[in-house]
């Protein structure tokens, strides 16, 4: 059983490389500037981000994270002033822009420091939640430009639900498991299939936000990368990794 389970993943992990490579064909052409990861809290997202900040790509953590905290909106405020920062999710491509260019020069300082060139062109990446409120319209401007790079990063709602318990009840939002945070049994719906409405709510809640991204990207004619939690979690995602950052216009050895 554990062979056909290791086939099977590895049969869906290289037909995800095909269709990947096939989409980076398509769109070589056009030099992506802002990279969005469209997840949520509890599926991984924080390693792929910081996985992404390389190279000429300033990372922005949660960019338009709803409480306008310092550190998680990768001091945004910084780069864009005060009143573009707290505008932000009614302008998001101007404040993206903004983030840009003062996001490259701050990084080309820095690599002038290590002795390295500067940067001709930069990008920034950011992950984007559906608690961040970033306004239907907006929403739809940032993922359809054709200077965004869609990368969408879901994890099945259950698991993600069990996570997010143990990281409220236990106050632990370690991204990987640990000591303190890891797998427990998690059974929010009874063998009768009744389920507690926290747990509906959430569940409610997960779909309708990947929903709405989906039909954006599709109604707009938008390429988008979709990478399942299990293939992210895998045994292959460097090569996962390699490959998105192919689509997104990184190159590591900038």
């Amino acid at each position: 059983t554990s062979h056909w389970k290791m086939g099977k993943l590895f049969h869906r992990i290289l037909l995800f490389l095909v269709l990947l490579n096939l989409i980076i064909d398509i769109t070589a052409e056009i030099k992506k500037e802002f990279i969005i990861i469209v997840s949520a809290q509890r599926s991984g997202s924080t390693e792929l981000a910081d996985h992404l900040a390389t190279g000429c790509n300033v990372g922005l953590n949660e960019f338009f994270h709803e409480q306008d905290i310092y550190e998680q909106t990768g001091k945004a405020i910084d780069l864009i002033g005060s009143k573009l920062f707290y505008s932000r999710r009614n302008n998001t491509i101007q404040a993206l822009e903004k983030a840009k260019e003062k996001g490259c020069d701050r990084l080309n300082g820095y690599r002038r420091k290590d002795g390295k060139p500067s940067c001709k062109e930069c990008s920034v990446s950011i992950k984007l939640f559906p608690t961040h409120h970033v306004q239907n319209k907006e929403l739809m401007n940032l993922l359809s430009n054709s200077r965004t790079a869609v990368i969408v990063l879901e994890r099945p709602p259950h698991a993600r639900y069990c996570s997010w318990k143990v990281a409220q009840d236990r106050g632990d939002w370690t991204t990987h498991p640990s000591e303190t945070h890891h797998h427990i049994p998690c059974n929010p719906c009874t063998e009768e299939n009744v389920c507690e409405e926290e747990y509906l709510t959430f569940t409610k809640k997960h779909k309708k936000w990947f929903q709405d991204v989906r039909t954006i990207v599709e109604k707009k004619e938008q390429m988008r990368i979709e990478i399942p939690f299990s293939i992210w979690i895998g045994p292959y995602n460097n090569t996962v990794l390699n490959t998105v950052m192919a689509f997104a216009s990184i190159d590591p050895n900038e």
